[in-house]
């Protein structure tokens, strides 16, 4: 019988995970600081540990270190439980020696699962350090400790003993005094163009008219010229052509107006070219573009108030990343860097190395240019779904549709000059925002239409922009017949979209499907629960000699829960023969394997 110690702050989560486990079979030793989790790991030896970071007494990270710097305790995993996944705690917890980390807003079933699968993976592992029967007992701290006895009989006052940790943080490349310093000085965030600043004004003022709008406009000339094109592009389908800036204004709207002279505003911080930046800007353009073009449609489609403050919104949401790119030039191309190397979250290396991400700086941005409350839609981007999933349906669907939209644009192929990975969409939120794979590829022609149109509005006074970003164009060849094996079809589904619109001949089918694999170039597994997926592997396994001599490529989905348990089941022998990637998954990967 497993036995763990839970060590977590909240009386009401530590006692509902405390019942969930031990119906579960698990012995729990319940904690409440991070002191007495370190106490009760070395005098129970338990086979895990689950602690919370924030926690009072000793943090959660200390007592981490201090676990992971012992001989006796060294090897018993940890995970940690977080609010917060992204928080910059959970980068140095993982660095530090902790296994796995789990959301506490996950729902209990999935939450079980990750402890289920990392308690399976170490008994697959052996004997783990709670196995044995007999249980040291921590003497008193006048207890003497005779030379050779086992160093799991300690004092608590050596338990505490300052440990170096195994594997130090990586350093912020900025101080955070140089961090502000510089970021005062960068160009992108100083005040909006005058025009730009005045016709936000002339949009919360009530009393302004077509006629004063007018009259600002027509004192930049660039301004001038975007609004006159957006009115008469095909988009807006007027029957006459608009010659007069008044009628131009009253033609696509105050909030239409408003959006396109702010676009045109920072426009060129995106296309602006940055010599040496490993950051393509053009392609940050591009995904931004694409993006806001999605986000306009979906508010459209579910009758939204003002689609044009999604759109603005779509265009802006990664505005820090050009501004990062800008005011820290050196030091954003090692966050690049290293995202490519690791292929992990580009947000965790941006708070790693420079102590803020780039969602954080975009909202700064517009903090500073005074125009967060007319872009409550950006709110939403970079919140966890977690979080997107405990607002309400109203505050859900405005703060819904920016990340999925973020996500759509990566399925069409469109990189937002970084390396970034294609995250699934969860059944509530899609259903939440109306949305199917059958809208969205019914409104893919749309967008390339959107883009078309309005992409030489924006760029037209852009050097070396020319062409509007359309579906990365892919030619899989002959080998180009795959077979997706899964469990539940999702309500929006991300990764079939992505492979539709590589062209793929993909076909979607359940388990018993998994014999016709010889038959198709490629087989990918897609599965979610622990059952379904050990039973999918055992087959697997045994197919495993004749999917080698057919030379069908197989490639495995599965959450980051699961993933170890791939190479449990078949050995890693048999796993190397194949391609595993977790949630979230690199589209540039998953090309590779099927190419």
């Amino acid at each position: 019988m497993k036995k763990i110690v839970l060590a977590d702050d909240d009386p009401i989560f530590r006692s509902m995970l405390k019942r969930v486990l031990e119906k579960d079979g698990f012995v729990v030793i319940a904690a409440q600081n991070g002191l007495e989790a370190l106490l009760a790991a070395v005098r129970e030896r338990p086979d895990m540990v689950l602690l919370d970071l924030d926690m009072p007494e000793m943090h959660g990270l200390e007592a981490l270190r201090r676990l992971k710097a012992r001989s006796n305790t060294a090897a018993i995993p940890i995970i940690v439980l977080t609010g917060i996944p992204s928080q910059g705690n959970v980068i140095e917890a993982l660095q530090e020696g902790a296994q796995d980390f789990i959301a506490k807003t996950s729902d209990i079933e999935n939450l079980l699962l990750r402890i289920q699968v990392n308690a399976a993976i170490q008994k697959g592992k052996g004997a783990g350090p709670g196995v044995s029967s007999q249980q040291e007992n921590i003497p008193s701290e006048s207890a003497p400790v005779e030379k050779g006895q086992d160093d799991s009989v300690l004092s608590a006052r050596e338990a505490l003993t300052p440990a170096i940790p195994s594997l130090p943080a990586a350093r912020r490349l900025v101080s955070e005094a140089e961090f502000e310093a510089r970021l005062s000085k960068a160009d992108s965030i100083k005040a909006l163009p005058f025009v730009a600043s005045r016709i936000m004004q002339l949009t919360e003022d009530k009393f302004s008219d077509a006629t004063v709008m007018a009259r600002e406009i027509e004192k930049d000339p660039s301004i001038a010229s975007k609004v006159f094109k957006a009115a008469n592009s095909a988009f807006h389908g007027m029957q006459e052509p608009v010659i007069s800036l008044e009628r131009a204004v009253v033609s696509l709207g105050v909030s239409e107006v408003r959006d396109l002279v702010f676009g045109t505003a920072v426009v060129n911080l995106f296309t602006r070219p940055s010599a040496g930046s490993p950051l393509d800007r053009i392609s940050l353009w591009q995904h931004s573009f694409c993006c806001a073009s999605y986000a306009r449609r979906i508010a459209q489609h579910l009758g939204a108030d003002h689609p044009e403050t999604f759109f603005l919104s779509g265009l802006l949401h990664r505005l820090g990343m050009a501004v990062y790119d800008e005011a820290f030039h050196e030091e954003y191309a090692e966050v690049l860097r290293r995202v490519a190397d690791s292929q992990g979250d580009i947000r965790m290396h941006e708070m790693n190395l420079l102590g803020h991400d780039h969602v954080e700086l975009t909202r700064r941005v517009l903090e500073k240019w005074h125009i967060t409350r007319q872009l409550k839609p950006l709110m939403g981007y970079g919140l966890s779904w977690s979080e997107l999933m405990r607002m309400n349906q109203a505050d859900r669907v405005s703060a819904g549709i920016l990340p999925v939209c973020d996500i759509l644009t990566l399925a069409r192929g469109l990189k937002p000059g970084a390396p970034e990975k294609l995250r699934l969409i969860p059944d509530v939120l899609a259903l939440s925002l109306d949305l199917s794979g059958d809208f969205v590829r019914g409104i893919d022609k749309e967008i390339d239409k959107d883009l078309g149109d309005l992409w030489s509005v924006y760029v037209s006074q852009c050097p070396g922009v020319t062409a509007p970003p359309v579906a990365a164009q892919h030619k899989p060849g002959t080998r180009n017949r795959l077979l997706m094996i899964r469990e539940i079809k999702p309500h929006l589904d991300v990764v079939e979209f992505w492979l539709h619109s590589m062209g793929y001949d993909l076909h979607v089918d359940d388990a018993s499907a998994l014999a016709q694999a010889l038959n198709f170039d490629g087989l990918i597994l897609e599965a979610s629960s622990l059952p379904f997926f050990k039973t999918l592997l055992e087959q697997l396994n045994a197919m495993a000699g004749d999917l080698c001599v057919k030379r069908v490529r197989v490639i495995i989905l599965a959450p980051l829960a699961l993933e170890p348990l791939v190479s449990t089941v078949m050995g890693p022998e048999t796993t190397a023969m194949f391609t595993v990637f977790s949630d979230p998954y690199s589209t540039f990967n998953l090309l590779e394997a099927l190419s």
